[in-house]
């Protein structure tokens, strides 16, 4: 009798372990996915200075004077400068943006050069050095959007040595129009992938973008989920949707 007691004794006691022990992971998945969910919900916002703005504002009119850019009146007070400092510290440029249009202009090398479209969006949201094709010569990975009448978002990618951009993606897709309104961003991050080829992965986010005190040089922006990330196929960027 008391050998078929312990025996009952001990069962239930391995039963209340077990129970203890998938309880303790139960409460640390749900940790882990709040924590997910918390780092996801995060408000991060894009950098905004006037440092070098007075300097670009003077190259500006004096490229107006050599009738090199659009006889635009630049206004100085709504200039900021919106270079991540990666970005300034591995390509050597600026990129300065008008808080009242989201006009984006990079100065590269004395020169001025156009950073996406703006009109009835938000311009640049988001830029990262890369270095796709190998020449050992940063460029820039970037994004942004415009459109009143549809918005659309676009992935791009400026070529520092032949000075030119060239689009990747943009969420305008005829075949999905479910994605016009999004705004997407794009990060760098320590490489993952066993792939990449690359110290570093280009990830691009859906984002949900907020313009600070109507100045759209200083946005927030929170992450919802990663849309895809961009690989170099042949020395060429290419953007890679995430699978659903």
């Amino acid at each position: 009798m008391k050998k078929a007691f312990c025996f009952v004794l001990v069962f239930a006691l391995s039963a209340f372990l077990c129970a203890c022990a998938a309880g303790g992971e139960s409460t640390t998945a749900a940790s882990a996915q709040t924590t997910t969910a918390a780092e996801k919900a995060q408000t991060v916002g894009t950098p905004c200075s006037k440092d070098g703005v007075d300097a670009f504002i003077a190259v500006l009119k004096e490229k107006q004077k050599q009738g090199s850019i659009e006889d635009f009146p630049f206004s100085g007070d709504l200039c900021y400068n919106v270079t991540p400092d990666s970005l300034k510290e591995e390509t050597g440029g600026a990129i300065f943006k008008f808080g009242d249009s989201g006009q984006t202009l990079l100065l590269l090398g004395g020169s001025v050069y156009g950073l996406g479209s703006y009109f009835g969006g938000d311009g640049l949201t988001s830029a990262v050095p890369c270095d796709f094709d190998g020449d050992g010569k940063k460029d820039i990975l970037y994004t942004y959007s415009w459109g009143s009448g549809i918005h659309r978002s676009h992935l791009a990618v400026f070529n520092t040595r032949t000075k030119e951009s060239a689009e990747l993606y943009n969420t305008l897709d005829k075949n999905d129009l479910s994605k016009s309104g999004m705004d997407i961003i794009v990060s760098k991050l320590p490489g993952t992938s066993s792939d990449a080829g690359t110290p570093f992965d280009y990830i691009v986010y859906s984002a949900e973008i907020t313009v600070q005190d109507n100045n759209f040089a200083s946005l927030q922006y929170t992450q919802p989920g990663v849309f895809g990330s961009v690989k170099a196929v042949d020395g060429v960027p290419v953007f890679v949707k995430a699978q659903p």
